[in-house]
């Protein structure tokens, strides 16, 4: 999607678009953690290059849920599980983890699932990333507040990252 937008397709990046913006969680093993900021990052890619404010306006309720999702995952005090939606690999229909999203947060990180792993690095990165994209598209629809919040937890966790690495 983003390739296609940055190749100057966007009709077929707007269209694919939707489905990122539209659920949260996607892919053959279930729920990861690693969703949401993907998702955040494609349709920001995708919004910035249809310079179009009516489907800002439109993506906009699924950016914010999204990034708040991230910050529940960088707030789980718990383990955070999801219902598994979508087409997903058989042998793993009976997995016990499959809905298991993340694991309580540890040292201003998420521990998300992700490929029925850990991969601590790379969920945080593009969570970063998920709450730098949101929080442009919030600036450019007048959300100063949730932007400036969404930056700040971005500093924190880039900063935990940094730590961890």
């Amino acid at each position: 999607m983003v390739a296609l937008a940055r190749a100057g397709q966007l009709d077929v990046a707007r269209q694919l678009s939707s489905y990122f913006a539209e659920h949260d969680f996607f892919g053959g093993f279930g729920p990861e953690a690693d969703a949401p900021g993907l998702a955040l990052w494609a349709i920001e890619e995708v919004s910035i290059r249809a310079r179009d404010h009516e489907f800002d306006e439109w993506l906009w309720p699924h950016a914010f849920r999204k990034a708040e999702y991230i910050l529940q995952m960088l707030e789980a005090r718990r383990p955070i599980r999801q219902l598994v939606r979508g087409p997903i690999v058989p042998t793993h229909w009976d997995d016990p983890q499959i809905s298991l999203v993340c694991e309580p947060a540890r040292d201003g990180l998420i521990v998300g699932r992700m490929d029925w792993q850990r991969p601590l690095l790379f969920v945080n990165a593009v969570s970063y990333r998920g709450l730098l994209s949101a929080a442009d598209l919030a600036e450019r629809q007048g959300h100063r507040q949730d932007a400036a919040r969404w930056r700040q937890r971005a500093v924190e966790l880039q900063r935990a990252w940094v730590k961890a690495f």
